[in-house]
């Protein structure tokens, strides 16, 4: 069983709502979205985003719809800003607890497959 946390946190993006019920992603894929209200988004451009920790990318009532925008450049720039946020947080731990372990004795055997030594 995997700890929510060990998930990352899925970049922000833009999309096109059609309907109350379909959208178009970034990378022009259409997808059905819900929401926890069960109400529909108006048409347009939104900035989605994603908390830390969920397994799946979906466009359901974890995703954070902020729009629409009146124009293209107010969607663009609004995704600038998200996507800053989104780098700005820390990623969750992906590393096992004993991979600092195991490069502690890499650098203390003093070598990688010979090539790379640790001279600190």
């Amino acid at each position: 069983m995997t700890h929510p946390h060990d998930h990352p946190a899925y970049r922000p993006e833009l999309v096109t709502v059609l309907t109350h019920a379909r959208l178009i992603d970034g990378d022009a894929m259409e997808h059905i979205y819900w929401r926890r209200n069960g109400g529909g988004l108006a048409p347009g451009l939104y900035v989605v985003s994603w908390p830390p920790g969920i397994p799946r990318r979906m466009f359901n009532e974890e995703a954070r719809f902020v729009g629409p925008f009146a124009t293209e450049q107010d969607a663009i720039e609004a995704l600038a800003h998200a996507v800053a946020r989104w780098m700005r947080q820390p990623p969750p731990s992906t590393q096992p607890p004993s991979h600092g372990a195991a490069r502690a004795r890499i650098a203390r055997a003093g070598s990688l497959n010979g090539v790379w030594r640790d001279e600190r």
